[in-house]
């Protein structure tokens, strides 16, 4: 009897819309040809977006925020898929 061999992957992606870096789904998108007012909305929506931690009363100073889209909103799943994608459509040999 011939030996068979079963490999498995598994891939962890419970925190995968936080990990989106914004100048890296800006620069896929500008790779994917889209400019002008769509790509403005966008960058608006990601720019100047800002966090505090507040625990016990206490809380932190604001911080920047430079990854991570909201999954919530519409546009959070679209914005994952584009990232995630990286088959630019040319032949990579």
């Amino acid at each position: 009897m011939k030996e068979k061999t079963l490999v498995c992957f598994f891939l962890d992606q419970s925190r995968a819309f936080a990990r989106i870096w914004h100048s890296g789904l800006l620069a896929k998108l500008k790779k994917y040809g889209r400019y002008g007012p769509l790509l403005c909305f966008i960058k608006d929506y990601l720019h100047n977006r800002k966090i505090k931690v507040i625990t016990d009363g206490k809380h932190s100073e604001w911080n920047n925020i430079t990854a991570g889209i909201l999954q919530e909103y519409i546009l959070g799943p679209h914005f994952f898929l584009i990232y995630a994608n990286d088959n630019s459509g040319h032949n990579r040999n």
